[in-house]
């Protein structure tokens, strides 16, 4: 695996910052006190509380949730569609410890950070789409009966919508097995209605689990997304 993690945001962040100061002043003392937290996030692709907290009191903070949105296609680009902080991975490492896991999907940047922290994961694509900017290379695995065998949790996030492999990977997946999925629900922009019918009829969602990981799974402004944890009950 190659890694450079530390990507040069450093003129484009500030670039950024200086517009909003220059554009928002009125929000001069909210910028500057979360301006190094940006920095940090365009460099590290990790969320700190101060960010997380703006997006947790959205109804307080529109303004800086507008701002921060404005980076929204730069952080997937280079590092995935998901807000990541240390509270979730710390969810999602709880989770997956003691099993084999397969990432199924178009991002590096969550099975890395699994695997900084002892996970035994390995990451599959479902097409050879665009690549993300994350100069993070993974040896992508062939997704062969041997690994849906060795493979007891499966981690899905933003299927490309009305693309029919996340369905088929729900028809190969075995009964007993967990898959933690992040995304719009149908009717969103994620996948096919022939998965979410998939998850209906031979999933069901564990409640418990669900709950506890959801409180750290935090939504962009204006976007619709979730985390469940599924169980696979019928073949």
């Amino acid at each position: 695996m190659e890694i450079s993690i530390y990507h040069n945001h450093s003129d484009y962040t500030k670039k950024m910052i200086a517009h909003w100061l220059k554009r928002y002043p009125h929000l001069e003392k909210k910028i500057l006190e979360i301006a190094q937290s940006i920095e940090n996030m365009m460099g590290m692709g990790i969320f700190d509380e101060k960010l997380i907290d703006i997006f947790k009191n959205g109804k307080k903070n529109r303004e800086m949730i507008f701002l921060l949105n404005s980076l929204r296609e730069e952080y997937i680009d280079y590092f995935s569609p998901v807000i990541i902080s240390d509270k979730l991975l710390m969810c999602l490492k709880n989770i997956c410890e003691g099993h084999h896991v397969l990432e199924i999907g178009d991002y590096h940047f969550l099975s890395y950070l699994l695997m900084q922290s002892n996970i035994n994961i390995q990451h599959t694509q479902i097409k050879k789409y665009k690549k993300n900017k994350t100069n993070i290379l993974l040896n992508d695995q062939i997704f062969s009966k041997k690994l849906i065998k060795e493979t007891s949790i499966f981690l899905l996030s933003w299927p490309m919508y009305q693309s029919p492999e996340a369905h088929e990977y729900l028809n190969e997946m075995k009964k007993g097995d967990l898959l933690i999925y992040m995304g719009e629900l149908e009717g969103g922009g994620c996948a096919d209605d022939c998965f979410f019918k998939g998850l209906v009829e031979k999933f069901v969602i564990q409640e418990s689990i669900t709950k506890e990981i959801a409180p750290h799974y935090i939504k962009w402004g204006a976007v619709n997304d979730y985390i469940k944890v599924y169980k696979k009950i019928l073949d």
